[in-house]
């Protein structure tokens, strides 16, 4: 494990920082489970290129891809996170969103058959990319505004458990970045 600090490996966390970022989780995902939702991910997206009729890339998404993500999402083990979570903890924001929108506009490029699909793709990767560049300075206050309107969304529809389940998830991520806060000015403050 070069590259990493003394006493830091997968799992376990590094000096001075608290449970996040792939060396430094509280909990160890399965290796398993991450190499196989990246399997699954890179093997739909590159069907894309391929031209893949849509409704078999879509079946195979249902069942492959969702399956994965119903158990992520339902937190059948915290060994099994959802791709979001691990998309958020390998990949850095403005590659996630240049990437997810660059897919995005290739997929729509080659389903609706145009002409020029990789125009379309680089110009909504690009967006992508801008949104992941703007969207950091507005991202504090816009959590709390989102968790409102979707715990009030899942109250209307009813789906009370899964409210409940996005309220915690997102407690826990504001208490773990409060401690890494905490102790990165810790870390700062003291004499060398």
């Amino acid at each position: 494990m070069s590259g990493l600090p003394q006493g830091a490996g997968a799992g376990q966390p590094l000096p001075g920082r608290p449970g996040h970022g792939p060396f430094n989780r509280s909990v160890k995902w399965s290796k398993l489970w991450v190499v196989g939702f990246g399997v699954v991910a890179v093997v739909l997206l590159v069907s894309v290129f391929f031209r893949v009729p849509f409704m078999v890339w879509s079946l195979a998404t249902l069942v492959l891809f969702g399956t994965m993500e119903g158990v992520g999402v339902a937190k059948v083990s915290d060994k099994c996170p959802p791709l979001t979570d691990i998309i958020r903890e390998y990949i850095p924001r403005w590659l996630a969103f240049a990437l997810i929108y660059f897919m995005v506009g290739m997929a729509g490029g080659t389903w609706f058959k145009l002409v020029d699909r990789w125009g379309l793709a680089l110009l909504t990767g690009l967006l992508g990319w801008l949104t992941a560049h703007f969207e950091v300075t507005f991202n504090a206050p816009a959590v709390e505004q989102e968790n409102v309107k979707y715990s009030w969304w899942a109250g209307k529809l009813g789906a009370h458990k899964l409210r409940d389940s996005l309220v915690e998830r997102q407690q826990r991520r504001w208490l773990d970045e409060q401690r890494r806060l905490a102790s990165s000015a810790v870390v700062e403050r003291r004499p060398a």
